[in-house]
């Protein structure tokens, strides 16, 4: 169970030097343990810690995926933006491609969040190609999830998440269903259907401790409820 590794992490004797990587387990073990309003400032104070120290090249291909998730759990968004940039460029450089798919899913979701969809857009393209070489099209489609809903493009955002339902039952991530809700959401707030986006943004928000897009679909379900009486 999530709280028992939680309880097992903040058991667990502090390194040598304790520092940023201990701030950002124990912040999130913190999170599960005692609340999000508990945990919280102490995984702000690690991405400042990442923001402000030097981290070595493997050491950031291995927690900046971390610590760009936990940004944008705690909606700190200038470490969301800075650290998912990094990460990407740094996968792009060494040719990581086990990590660059999902580095440029971080990345595009931060643009989507900043309004630039044509380069959240030209990232999906990116994840595509990697999907043709590496034979996995996972990444891809969730990126378009992501972008599609804020065009408005409901033929496009349908046929996705329908796929990644379909892959979700194939590999039995759960986390997937909130997404696809979150999705469906944010395109039917933006079509002006809000009771459908209430129904979905209620179901996106019924696993608060998967954090993410659960958390975001917050965001949603006060729009839906607030302009649907």
């Amino acid at each position: 169970q999530l709280e028992d590794v939680a309880t097992a992490v903040l058991a667990a004797p502090p390194g040598p030097r304790p520092g940023r990587d201990d701030l950002l387990l124990n912040g999130l073990a913190v999170v599960t343990t005692e609340g999000y309003a508990a945990g919280a400032p102490m995984l702000l104070r690690a991405l400042q810690a990442f923001r402000a120290e030097e981290v070595s090249r493997e050491e950031s291909l291995g927690w900046l995926p971390f610590a760009c998730r936990m940004a944008h759990n705690v909606w700190d968004f200038d470490s969301y933006t800075v650290l998912s940039t990094k990460l990407v460029d740094l996968a792009r450089e060494v040719g990581d491609l086990s990590v660059l798919p999902s580095a440029l899913l971080l990345l595009l979701s931060n643009r989507v969040l900043a309004g630039e969809l044509a380069v959240a857009e030209s990232m999906v393209t990116e994840q595509v190609t990697i999907g043709e070489v590496t034979g996995s099209r996972f990444f891809a489609q969730y990126g378009a999830m992501v972008v599609e809903p804020w065009k408005g493009r409901e033929d496009r955002t349908r046929q996705v998440i329908d796929t990644l339902i379909r892959d979700r039952a194939l590999r039995g991530e759960g986390k997937v269903l909130t997404a696809t809700e979150w999705a469906g959401a944010v395109l039917y707030n933006s079509l002006g259907r809000y009771e459908e986006a209430y129904v979905a943004a209620e179901r996106g928000c019924e696993h608060p401790q998967e954090l993410g897009l659960s958390i975001w679909s917050t965001v949603e379900l006060v729009e839906a409820a607030e302009r649907s009486g």
